[in-house]
């Protein structure tokens, strides 16, 4: 009965307006999720090996082998590796190339978002949600020593945050309701997303509506805490207008 509230939302419609893959990489992950619950293991390999190739939901690879889902992790591998040579048979090692050699050590120094550094477009930082994005905000608020080698340690950090807590929240799985399990996959999906140097407000905003919507589901409703819910519906929907 949210799911309106959720399709309806901002993050939602902005981002299938704009285009970007992260909608359908959270959607893949946590259907593949659900899928290994269900037993289907190759059919949850074959979306999750595909969402994967966004690298963030490789955290969800960390909870599989954490709950001990071994055949769920090897489909996932698998798939991913099906795809990975399909791509080179239909375009060639060309892509790959530019990608190792020009694409990855951008990425690697942070060089490729160095267009979030070009004066005048200190709006872009501003709805930058990622963890790291906070480095660039603190220099343009003059703070000193927020350079691309500050924002590469602080993602990192956050990274090595994002796993213990995708181990802890693994190591509950068996204690845990569908509907926790699933609000902790969309949480840990969350998380990953954050650790980009640049994460647009609609797109940072999809994991916690999407969470938004779980939580309120399981939500015995009070007037308290149905203005509660409603105030959380408004918040992760809060997309800045550009």
């Amino acid at each position: 009965l949210l799911i309106p509230a959720v399709m309806l939302s901002s993050p939602i419609l902005v981002t299938l307006q704009v285009g970007n893959f992260q909608l359908a990489a959270i959607a893949m992950s946590v259907l593949a999720m659900i899928q290994f619950e269900r037993g289907r293991n190759a059919f949850g390999g074959a979306l999750l090996g595909f969402a994967i190739f966004k690298l963030f939901p490789g955290l969800l690879g960390i909870y599989l082998l954490v709950t001990k889902h071994w055949r769920a992790a090897i489909w996932t591998f698998a798939f991913s590796a099906l795809y990975t040579a399909i791509a080179w048979l239909w375009l060639g090692a060309h892509p790959f190339e530019a990608f190792l050699h020009y694409q990855a050590p951008r990425i690697a120094s942070g060089e490729a978002w160095a267009f979030l550094e070009i004066p005048g477009l200190e709006w872009v930082s501003a709805l930058n949600q990622s963890v790291p994005g906070l480095v660039l905000k603190a220099k343009i608020l003059g703070l000193d020593g927020m350079t691309r080698a500050t924002m590469g340690t602080v993602a990192w950090v956050w990274t090595a945050i994002a796993v213990v807590l995708t181990i802890v929240a693994a190591l509950r799985n068996a204690s845990m309701s569908r509907l926790e399990r699933a609000a902790v996959w969309v949480a840990v999906l969350g998380l990953a997303t954050m650790r980009s140097p640049f994460l647009p407000d609609h797109s940072g905003l999809i994991a916690p509506m999407w969470l938004w919507s779980l939580i309120a589901a399981a939500t015995v409703l009070t007037p308290r805490k149905a203005v509660l819910v409603v105030l959380g519906w408004l918040v992760c929907t809060a997309v800045i207008p550009v």
